[in-house]
Formats: C-alpha cells, sequence, structure tokens
C-alpha cells in the first residue's frame, strides 16, 4: 500500500479518535471521597465568605481528622448519552434499530464524561501544565462552528495551545491577587474562582459547545490517616541508594500510581497516530504497519482447508524447520498439528511482517505463545554462545547522563518481545502466570531432575511485595524465573522497578520478606554461586547438539515418508510397476529388431522383376509395346487387294503397249502413232512408278513408326528398371533405417531399463531404510495422503510428537535461560560493562532518566536482556514506547485481537519488526461507542482507498491481521453467502463439551473444530453434586413487560436460585447471560430484593460478578451457564439484532464447559438465524421440569 492510503486510513482513525468519549468513572474506596459540585454552587462558593480558601482547605474542613494526599477534579462532566445525541443532531441522521441495540451493548449503562481533569496536591496548589483535556466536545464544538471537513490535529493543537496560554494568564493573574493576602505564596492555589473561570474557558475551548443539563464538577479526594511522609534525599543520595540495592522511597502502594500519563484523556491513540502520519508524510516507513493497513497478502494466499493447503502444512510442518526452544511443559502434552503449523509458519515465513492465528476459546493459544518465547530464547542463546566472553556481547560504550552505559551487537538484539491487547486482564494474565511453578512440568522445578530458574528469587521480590508486605505464596503461585512481567501503566512500572532494584531497607519491619527467598538484582548479583559463562556455553550447545540431532533424525524420516509414501510418482509400487512395463518394452522392441532384420533381409535379396513399383510405370511400358505390335504389324503388312490389282493393271498395260510396239519402219512411218504409243507406255510407266512409290513411302513410314515404338519400349522398360532399382534402393534403406530405429529403441528401453534398476535398487535401499524409521519411531503416525491431515487424529495429535525430543527441547531452551543468567551475572558485575545499564533501567522505569530516541532503544535493549517478555495495553503502549521509532522491537504478540479496534494497534504495530495476532473474531465484536452515522461520513470524507474496508464498527485487529496473513482459511459460516478468510487456524477445542461444542462449530466455526479428544464419551460433560440434568432449552414465554424484559423468566431464575441456595446454602458457581443490559439490570434488582435470597452473604458481588450481559463475561469459563433470552413478538427486533450474527451465541454458548440451559421462547427463537441450531440440539424442557431439577438436589 502507498503511503498515500496509509495515511487517509490513519487520519480515519484519527478523527475517529477524537469523538471517543472519556469514561468518567470514578474509583471507589475507603480512602477516597466524592464531591460533586454544581456550576452554580461553585459561583457562590466564589463570591461567598469561603471565597479566600482554596479547593484543598474547603475539602479539609469536611475532613478534620484525615489528611489530604491528593485531589483530581474532573471539569464539567456531562451524561454520555449528550454527546451521541450531539453528533447525531449535528449530522442530522439517527441510529437505526439495530444500531441502536449495538450502542447500547456496548456502552456503559450510565456513566459520565467531562471537558477536562486537573490534579492537585495536598496544599491545593495547580500546575496548568498538569490539566488533561478530553477531545470529545471540543471536536462536537468544532465541527459544530467549522464543519466536520475542517477538523484536524493541527486545529486541535492550536486551540489546546491557546487554552493553555489562558489558563496560565488565569493562574497569573489569581496569584497576584492571592499574594496581596498572602505574600508567601509562590504557586496558584486553585480557589472556588479559579475554577470557575477555568470552566469557563474549558466552555470557550470547546466552542461554546455546552451539553444540557448543565455540567458538573466533581472532586475525588484521596485521604490517609497519618501525615504524608516526605523525603529529603537528594538526587545523589538516590543514587548512592538505588546502586546499593537500598529503596529511598518510603513504603508506597506503587499499584495505585495514577493510570493515565497523557493529556489527552478520551483517547490513548490520537496523539500516537498523528505522530505516525507525520513520520510516514516525512518518508519513513513501518512494513508490519503498511501490511496491516493493506486489504490482501503481497503474495498469493493458501487456503489451509483445501488440497494445496494440505501440501503446505505438511512442508511446514519438516522436522528442520521445527523450533529448536519448546517451554518447559510436560514432554507428552505436545502441541496440536495447527499450533505446530502457526509456530513454524511464523518463524519460516519471516519477510512476513504480520502473521495471524485465528484461534477460538480453549484452542491453546498461550500455549502456543510460549513456545514462540522459548524458541526466541534460544535464538539469542545461540548468539550468546558464539561468545569468546561475555563482555564481547557489546559494540561499545555511549556516555548517558553521567554514566557510560554498553551498547549490544546487533545480533544480540530484535528479541524484543511484548503482548499486547485492548484488555489489561488479559495481557497481564499471560505475564504474570508464565514466571509461576504452575506455567511448568514440575519435572524441570524439581529437586529429582535438572531443574531450570532464571533470576527465581529476583521474580519472587517482584511478585510477593505488596504494598508494605510480602505476600506467601503457594507452591503453584511461586515464581520459577523473572521470564515477564507487566509493564504499561506507571502503577506496573513502578513495581517492576521496585521488584528488580529494591528491597526493604529494614529488613525486621517488613513482614514475610525473607533475604533467602526475596533478592534484587543487586544483591542477587553479589551472591551468584551459578555456572560460569563458558560453563553454561558449553552445556547450551551440548543440548543444542541433542536436539539437532534429533530433529536431523526425523528430517530423514520425513524426506523418505514423503518420497515413499505421499508422491505417487516415486513410492516403491509405481516404481515397480515402472520397471515391469519398462521390461516389457525391451522384450517387444527386441522382436521389433528382429522383424526390421528379417525385412531387410529379404528386401534386399529380392528379384528386381518383382519390385513393386507406381502402376504409371508399368502403363507406359504396355503401352510402348502395344504401339510397337501395332507397328510390326504395319511394318510386315503385305500389299493391299486394290494397291495389287493397280500394279497388275499397270503391269498389263506396260505389257501390252510393249508386245503392240511397232517395229522400226513403223516407228519412222508411223512416229505420231509410235510417239503416242510411247507417251502412253511412259504414262503406264509413271503410274507404275507413283504406285511403287507409294507402297515405299508407307513402308518407310511403317518402319519409321516401329522403329519409334521400338525405341519407346525401350525407353519405358529403361524408366520402369530405373524406377525398380529407385524403390529398391529405398526399401533397403527403409528396412536398413528401421532396423537401426528399432536397434537404438531397444537400447533406449535397455538404458531406461537399467536406470529404473538402479532408482528401484535405490528406493529399495530408502524403503529398507523407511523401514528403519518406522520401526524406530513407531509411536509416531503419519498420514498417507496429505488430506488425512484434516483427521481428527491427526489434529489432536500433531506430527513429529516424540516425548525424548520434546524433553531436549524443553531442557534446550532451560539451557538457554541458565546462559542468560550466567551472562548477566558476569556483566552486572563492577567492570563488567552492563552494571550502569541496569542503574539506567532503574531510572527509565521511574520516568527521569532524560534520553533521546537512541538511548531510549538501548535501554530497552537492555531490559529485554534481562526480562525476555514484558506486556502491556494499548492504552499505555504509546506512552511506554514514547520515543521508539519504527520497526525497532523485536516482536509484538497481541492477544485477544478479535475484541480489539484496529486503531489501537496501530502504534504498536508501527514500532515492531514481526507481529502476531492472536483472537477470534467471532467472538465478541470490539466495544466502540462512535455513533456509526458519524463513523459514515467520516469515512466519506477520508476519501480512503478502494476496498479499505477498516471502520473500526466493522472489523477488528485481528480480522485486518487475517487479510493480510498469506496463510489461512476460507470459512463459510451458517447463514451467509460468503466465505470469510481467517488467519492460520487452531482447530483443536479443549474446554466445552457437548453440546455447547458442536452448537459453537456449526453457527461460528464451519463445523472445523475438532473436540480434544477422539473419545465419544469424553465429549459429553461429567456429573457432579450440583447437577441439573443435561443442557437443554427451558421453555418459558412471557410478555415482556418493559423493553426486553419478561416477568416469567425472571421468576424462574429466581426460584431456581432460591431453590438451589436452600439446598447447597449458598449461591452457585455459574453465569446467568443475557443479550440485553435491561434484562441484567432487572435481574440484579430483582434478585437482591428477593426475600429469600437478599440475606445471603455476598448476593451484591455474586450478581455483580455471575449476571450479565455478553460482553461481561468475554473471556471468562464457567461450569454451567443460563442464557436468559426475554424478548416477546411485540420486540422481535432486538431478538433479530441478537440473531443477526453468530457472535453473541457463540460467546454464551462457550462460556459454558459442562452445562447450558437456554431460558426462553422457543417459539419466538428457534426460528431465528443460529439459535435454530442451539433449537435443534438442546432438547426442551419446561419451567416444572427444570425446577424439579433443583429440588431432587442433594444436601451434600
Amino acid at each position: 500500500m502507498n503511503p498515500q492510503n496509509e495515511t487517509a486510513i490513519l487520519s480515519f482513525w484519527h478523527k475517529l479518535e477524537f469523538f471517543t468519549p472519556f469514561d468518567a468513572k470514578i474509583q471507589e474506596g475507603k480512602d477516597k471521597t466524592n464531591k460533586t459540585l454544581t456550576l452554580d454552587q461553585l459561583s457562590k462558593l466564589a463570591v461567598g465568605g469561603q471565597k479566600n480558601l482554596s479547593i484543598a482547605q474547603l475539602l479539609k474542613s469536611e475532613y478534620p481528622n484525615q489528611y489530604l494526599v491528593c485531589s483530581k477534579i474532573y471539569l464539567n462532566l456531562f451524561d454520555f448519552g449528550c454527546l451521541s445525541k450531539s453528533i447525531q443532531n449535528l449530522l442530522q441522521e439517527q441510529l437505526s434499530e439495530n444500531e441502536q441495540y449495538t450502542q447500547e451493548a456496548m456502552s456503559a449503562d450510565k456513566g459520565e464524561t467531562c471537558y477536562a481533569r486537573l490534579p492537585i496536591n495536598d496544599t491545593g496548589e495547580f500546575d496548568p501544565a498538569n490539566i488533561e483535556i478530553s477531545t470529545a466536545p471540543w471536536a462536537v464544538g468544532f465541527s459544530m462552528a467549522k464543519g466536520l471537513d475542517s477538523l484536524n490535529f493541527e486545529a486541535f493543537e492550536t486551540d489546546c495551545g491557546k487554552l493553555l496560554e489562558k489558563l496560565d494568564e488565569l493562574c497569573k493573574q489569581h496569584l497576584a491577587v492571592q499574594k496581596i493576602e498572602q505574600p508567601k505564596v509562590i504557586r496558584t492555589v486553585l480557589s472556588p474562582a479559579l475554577l470557575l473561570d477555568i470552566a469557563g474557558r474549558l466552555k470557550e475551548w470547546a466552542y461554546g459547545y455546552c451539553p444540557e443539563p448543565m455540567p458538573t464538577i466533581r472532586i475525588i479526594s484521596e485521604w490517609q490517616e497519618q501525615p504524608k511522609k516526605s523525603s529529603d534525599k537528594t538526587p545523589k543520595d538516590q543514587k548512592h541508594a538505588e546502586r546499593n540495592g537500598q529503596n529511598h522511597k518510603s513504603d508506597e502502594d506503587v499499584d495505585n500510581l495514577p493510570d493515565e500519563e497523557i493529556g489527552i484523556l478520551n483517547s490513548f491513540y490520537a496523539q500516537d497516530i498523528h505522530s505516525i502520519i507525520r513520520q510516514i508524510d516525512k518518508g519513513q516507513s513501518s512494513a508490519a504497519l503498511s501490511a496491516y493497513l493493506g486489504t490482501k497478502p503481497d503474495r498469493p494466499a493458501t487456503d489451509l482447508y483445501g488440497t494445496e493447503g494440505n501440501k503446505i502444512i505438511w512442508r511446514h510442518l519438516r522436522p528442520k524447520y521445527w523450533n529448536r526452544g519448546r517451554w518447559l511443559s510436560e514432554p507428552q502434552h505436545g502441541l496440536s498439528l495447527m499450533q505446530q503449523f502457526a509456530v513454524n509458519t511464523f518463524f519460516l515465513e519471516g519477510e512476513q511482517p504480520v502473521f495471524s492465528v485465528n484461534g477460538p476459546p480453549g484452542t491453546g493459544k498461550t500455549t502456543l505463545l510460549r513456545d514462540i518465547f522459548a524458541e526466541n530464547i534460544v535464538r539469542r542463546a545461540t548468539r550468546l554462545a558464539e561468545l569468546a566472553t561475555a563482555k564481547d556481547a557489546f559494540s561499545g560504550t555511549e556516555k548517558v547522563n553521567d554514566s557510560t552505559v554498553s551498547r549490544l551487537k546487533p545480533e544480540l538484539v530484535g528479541f524484543e518481545m511484548i503482548v499486547a491487547s485492548s484488555n489489561n486482564a488479559a495481557v497481564e494474565n499471560i505475564s504474570r502466570d508464565l514466571p509461576k511453578k504452575s506455567s511448568l512440568c514440575a519435572t524441570y522445578c524439581t529437586g529429582s531432575h535438572p531443574s531450570y530458574v532464571y533470576l527465581d528469587k529476583i521474580a519472587r521480590n517482584l511478585f510477593a511485595k505488596n504494598k508494605q508486605k510480602y505476600d506467601a505464596l503457594t507452591p503453584d503461585d511461586d515464581t520459577w524465573g523473572l521470564f515477564s512481567c507487566a509493564l504499561g501503566k506507571k502503577g506496573n512500572r513502578e513495581k517492576v522497578r521496585q521488584g528488580l532494584f529494591f528491597v526493604p531497607q529494614n529488613h525486621d519491619e517488613c513482614k514475610g520478606y525473607d533475604k533467602a527467598l526475596h533478592q534484587s538484582i543487586w544483591e542477587w548479583r553479589s551472591g551468584y554461586q551459578g555456572i560460569s559463562f563458558a560453563q553454561a556455553q558449553e552445556n547450551f550447545k551440548r543440548q543444542l547438539d541433542i536436539v539437532e540431532q534429533k530433529l536431523n533424525d526425523l528430517d530423514g524420516y520425513f524426506i523418505l515418508h514423503e518420497e515413499t509414501v505421499l508422491n505417487p510418482e516415486t513410492n516403491q509400487a509405481a516404481l515397480q510397476q515402472q520397471y515391469g512395463t519398462c521390461a516389457k518394452s525391451v522384450q517387444t522392441e527386441k522382436e521389433k529388431l528382429n522383424d526390421a532384420r528379417q525385412t531387410r533381409i529379404e528386401t534386399q535379396t529380392a528379384e528386381l522383376q518383382g519390385i513393386p513399383v507406381h502402376s504409371d510405370f508399368i502403363l507406359a511400358v504396355s503401352d510402348a509395346q502395344s504401339r510397337l505390335q501395332a507397328a510390326t504389324q504395319k511394318v510386315s503388312m503385305p500389299l493391299t487387294d486394290e494397291d495389287g490389282e493397280q500394279r497388275a493393271y499397270w503391269q498389263n498395260q506396260i505389257e501390252s503397249l510393249k508386245h503392240s510396239y511397232p517395229g522400226f519402219f513403223m516407228r519412222l512411218f508411223k512416229r505420231k502413232q509410235c510417239r503416242e504409243l510411247r507417251e502412253h507406255l511412259a504414262y503406264c510407266y509413271e503410274q507404275l512408278s507413283q504406285l511403287h512409290l507409294a507402297a515405299d513411302k508407307r513402308k518407310k513410314s511403317a518402319r519409321q513408326e516401329y522403329e519409334h515404338c521400338t525405341q519407346a519400349v525401350q525407353a519405358a522398360q529403361a524408366a520402369l528398371l530405373q524406377e525398380q532399382k529407385r524403390v529398391y534402393q529405398k526399401e533397403i534403406t527403409a528396412a536398413e533405417n528401421a532396423e537401426k530405429a528399432a536397434e537404438g529403441r531397444l537400447k533406449a528401453v535397455q538404458r531406461q531399463l537399467e536406470q529404473l534398476g538402479i532408482r528401484l535398487a535405490q528406493r529399495q535401499e530408502k524403503w529398507n531404510a523407511y523401514r528403519q524409521y518406522q520401526n524406530r519411531f513407531a509411536h509416531i503416525r503419519l498420514p498417507e495422503k496429505y488430506d488425512e491431515l484434516q483427521n481428527d487424529d491427526f489434529q489432536i495429535a500433531g506430527l513429529w510428537q516424540d516425548n525424548e525430543l520434546n524433553d531436549a527441547r524443553s531442557r534446550l531452551f532451560g539451557c538457554a535461560l541458565q546462559l542468560h543468567e550466567a551472562w548477566l551475572a558476569e556483566v552486572a558485575i563492577k567492570g563488567g560493562g552492563f552494571g550502569s545499564n541496569l542503574f539506567l533501567i532503574s531510572e527509565f522505569l521511574k520516568g527521569s532518566a532524560g534520553l533521546n530516541k537512541e538511548q531510549t532503544l538501548l535501554v530497552w535493549q537492555s531490559l529485554f536482556m534481562v526480562i525476555p517478555v514484558v506486556s502491556s495495553t494499548f492504552a499505555s503502549f504509546a506512552r511506554q514506547f514514547r520515543d521508539v521509532g519504527a520497526g525497532c522491537l523485536g516482536y509484538l504478540f497481541i492477544d485477544e485481537a478479535g475484541q480489539a479496534v484496529p486503531q489501537a494497534a496501530a502504534g504498536a504495530i508501527w514500532r515492531a519488526k514481526r507481529v502476531m495476532a492472536v483472537g477470534d473474531p467471532i467472538q465478541i465484536e470490539p466495544v466502540f461507542t462512535t455513533p456509526p452515522p458519524l463513523v459514515r461520513t467520516l469515512e466519506r470524507i477520508a476519501a480512503l482507498p478502494d476496498c479499505a474496508n477498516v471502520s473500526p464498527t466493522e472489523v477488528s485487529v485481528q480480522i485486518l491481521a487475517d487479510r493480510c496473513n498469506a496463510f489461512g482459511a476460507s470459512v463459510l459460516r451458517k447463514g451467509e453467502s460468503d466465505a470469510t478468510w481467517i488467519g492460520s487456524p487452531l482447530r483443536v477445542h479443549r474446554r466445552c463439551a457437548d453440546p455447547m461444542f458442536g452448537i459453537a462449530n456449526q453457527i461460528a466455526y464451519d463445523n472445523k473444530m475438532v473436540f480434544g479428544n477422539t473419545d465419544p464419551a469424553k465429549r459429553l460433560p461429567p456429573k457432579q453434586d450440583f447437577y441439573l440434568g443435561s443442557s437443554s432449552w427451558v421453555q418459558i414465554a412471557g410478555e415482556a413487560a418493559s423493553r426486553q424484559f419478561v416477568q416469567e423468566q425472571a421468576d424462574l431464575v429466581i426460584r431456581m436460585l432460591a431453590e438451589i441456595a436452600w439446598h447447597s446454602g449458598g449461591l452457585p458457581d455459574l453465569y446467568i447471560i443475557t443479550p440485553f443490559k435491561h434484562i441484567k439490570t432487572e435481574l440484579c434488582r430483582q434478585i437482591a430484593g428477593n426475600a429469600a435470597l437478599k440475606t445471603i452473604k455476598g448476593l451484591q458481588q455474586w450478581c455483580r460478578m455471575r449476571i450479565g450481559t455478553v460482553h461481561t463475561f468475554q473471556g471468562k469459563e464457567e461450569k454451567m451457564v443460563w442464557l436468559v433470552l426475554g424478548c416477546d413478538a411485540k420486540t422481535d427486533g432486538a431478538a433479530q439484532w441478537a440473531a443477526g450474527k453468530p457472535n453473541l451465541l457463540n460467546v454464551a454458548l462457550t462460556r459454558a464447559k459442562h452445562y447450558v440451559f437456554v431460558i426462553g421462547d422457543k417459539d419466538l427463537w428457534a426460528g431465528k438465524k443460529y439459535f435454530d441450531v442451539a433449537a435443534k440440539n438442546l432438547p426442551q424442557i419446561d419451567a416444572r421440569e427444570f425446577y424439579s431439577r433443583a429440588e431432587q438436589l442433594s444436601d451434600g
């Protein structure tokens, strides 16, 4: 995607963030007070007898026996709904019915927002620079005044600058007045008059925007029974104390430090997104963010549910691609097929910056992440193992403040791992669970085997410390190593700082502290008794060789299995068939050669006259001979009768004339008569001569014709002979060529047969080797066809699972941790090169380091050498990694990505080289309360690129990450016409029993999910003491008395709870879930007021924790769930909304591990999409049957 399109999307998100309302939810506590003032009340205070008192003095007068610690003042508080109404009025567009239900489901039950919040200390002093403002009222006022098209961050910054100038001017004015009465005052004290003026300036800042009813002001104050201890240590003293592992602070409750550290209250992302836009405009880029903002992968996608996908899965699961490092978990519990595919592919496809894993609940997302964490540690340990000495890890030094710190070599950075999410509990659960012994197989942390610990006493110092005491950790909660920690908000950072660098000054006064169990990094450094760096290197290399050898063995098995079994063109049977066919071809070609040779001999010995030629030549000879025969006949033909008669006639005439010829005297005397006689005789001679000449001429012509015909016959016979010779030679040549060709073919097939024989011998050798592999790894089952990988047994068991290999890989991870610990022990000592880095980390976590961007990155890289994994919410990410640039952090892992709005992750992704998003978009969609009409309007203004569906109302972080993942699957969910592309899917589910699993699988996962045990009996829930029979649909209808609430259904729920409580003596461990907030509210109200229930201890808390909408229980699980649907025919629109997507029903069902009871009108709901599947799979019972099951519960 080009930079222009990237900035268009980011600008769209950025503008949306202006309108995100700040939830001014007040955290109540025993040490906090809440005072609300209307502007009228504040006005009276400002002009009354108490006008010269500070706000702090006014508060102290109400609590004379308490000591004020600090206060936070929320200015111009107003209801959430006012903001939404103002936006709708601005756009002149109302919400659709479905949008109303969605907004209701996502918004708080009731809540307030504000214009600004400002802190004051215990004396009431106020610094205008500390004010925190909400962009939402400003954005609404600005848009009303100047239009949405003009809305931008530059305008906001300008107006905020003007506001701060005005507030500063106000403070100076009030300070001048205060000095008249109290000359010693040096800082402005917040008085009612000044507070009123500030409220007025905020209204001006928001372009006069003022919701109805009039906003109020609320003051939240924190108190303590003793005066706050002050610290008079100088920075030098503090530095000395920290270097010596002493805590310079009093016992402060760091968990209660303020979470918010940014100037903008309502958006944690606006400033960060604006900063990213500026950097993109300057030509800077982030490969990960560019991929995330794209609409498709950079290369053709592979559907892992298709034929080609099966081949890709097989190839990516090749043993040589496996992660060498494995979490310290039970060797027999290997990853499922698609878990291992995700791990392998993530590392194998290193050029793909964003990878996504589509993991529904119970599919082992955390298990997968653990192996990735372990692999990264092993990869970095491989670099450490190559160093000559521990100090060789540094490429040089840098002067930072008064210290000289060391820079890590480039090959040791890029392994930073951050877990981030919108859900604070999710990320903290991961980062706080990893260091616990319960996350490991007991084998690896007991004395009976080589145990693996990593800075365990420092970890215990961090996790056991609780305010002014140390908790005794249970065996499961006890720590094995400082592998991860929760950062993000300031309280977390300070807690980590305290645990990492400090122990109590007075050990005796700190309950639970044991110096043998709890150490700071300084004490650990001084008392380190572990193996040396060189020995750790040797141990690691030795274990790595073991792992490599085992993987190489399996890789050989992989190659042979692919060649001998999976690929038909090269398997043994096919090769034998080819050999047999070729042998037959050899025999055939031999016979053909013999035939060709015989043909050649016969051709060579054939008589020339018998050579067949073209008929034209034969016809030519025959024709010439016929003409010769005719000419011969003419030559030998006698005179014709006519010729004879004429010749005889004239001869007779001549004879007659001769006889009558006169004698001499007559000739003498009868001269005339003699002359006439002579003339007549001459004439007769002439006639006779002409006859002879004519006959001669005819004979001559006949002879000539005869001679010509004779020549023609000779020529025809010569041509015939020539053609016979030509044909004869041609046939000989053809026969010779045919013989040679037959010889060539025979030699070719003989060579082919020889090659096939060699290949067959080689194949047999490979087959024998393959059989050896099969015998050696008899416990490993492999597919005979690629598509068998889709079978349940392969999906569950995976490939190449070997306990010895798993154990070796886990131990390699353990050796990698030992190598890191040994390295740290050597470089942390004086002169080791890393001591100043550790001190700088402490200063940095405190927030007082004053570093530039390069130094900030150096500190983070140093911290990750000590603590491999940290977590943060997206809300705190920008502040925590404020000066970290594009692609500077190694790995970002986004947990519950399906529940995060897309813009929340932009800043975190911008800073990361590699990103893995893990989640399920078919769970509850991200909570986003900005009115949809405003979202649509801003989409039009933003001029987004084609096909860029990036609206938070439509997509989540998971969906965008799935889009750019080249390895995923097309899923056609029930009721949908178009398939959805999801990221690399996890398919083995190990949480819910049937029927919850089966229903959810059908409505949400295209029946692609696999139950984690192939035994059908294991899919059924276990029976227990609290057993209400099998899961069912409890048919109970009724009229919706108010909105979606049906009283008859509530009555049944209350009767059931009362009956169960009567039998068990307490409230049951179950969730009561409903699609609608109004039903939840009414259920809680009526249960709390029920006579049979209200006396039960903890009822209110039980209701808060166990009754709620689907959104309330996202990410949670319980053995039993009651799903209360509500609705009637008049509120069918609400039911249609609930059935609009599979998410709501899917989440409700999959909260239940063992049993679900749907309580509602089946006639109404069974016709709705997705709910029809539940209706078919849940047996129907009536309310009486359901209640009777509760009555049958035993007291035991």
